[in-house]
């Protein structure tokens, strides 16, 4: 196609050939992508089962994201009730600890308030 045209330079004859090489690859190209197309079935019913299927698989996932933030609050909330679940433990078990030597304390003062008040009874 290119070789009509007179060349007036070896280096523009060489450019003009290189380009007759690319146009007849890209014309093989071009008829190799017809054939492709060609033997495509396109069905609209298949289209439209691979659309569902797609907005089933994206489905849970916009719950999903939808649903993070709740997770996220749902799970700070937990934390917080478990450390200060946490806390009331330690300060129940500190209780129980500091509690026994108290109640030695109030039984001794309960015997010595009832000797106290025999001894009154009597002297009465």
């Amino acid at each position: 196609m290119w070789k009509s045209y007179p060349a007036t330079s070896p280096s523009f004859q060489a450019a003009l050939e290189a380009l007759d090489s690319a146009r007849i690859s890209i014309e093989d190209v071009g008829a190799s992508l017809r054939d492709y197309a060609g033997a495509i079935q396109a069905s609209p019913e298949r289209l439209a089962d691979v659309e569902d299927r797609l907005a089933a698989i994206d489905r849970p996932q916009a719950q999903v994201r939808a649903n993070a933030g709740c997770v996220l609050k749902f799970g700070a909330e937990a934390s917080r009730k478990l450390q200060r679940w946490k806390t009331k433990t330690k300060s129940c078990a500190t209780c129980g600890r500091s509690k026994a030597p108290l109640l030695m304390r109030i039984s001794l003062l309960q015997k010595s308030l009832s000797k106290t008040r025999k001894d009154a009874a009597k002297k009465a």
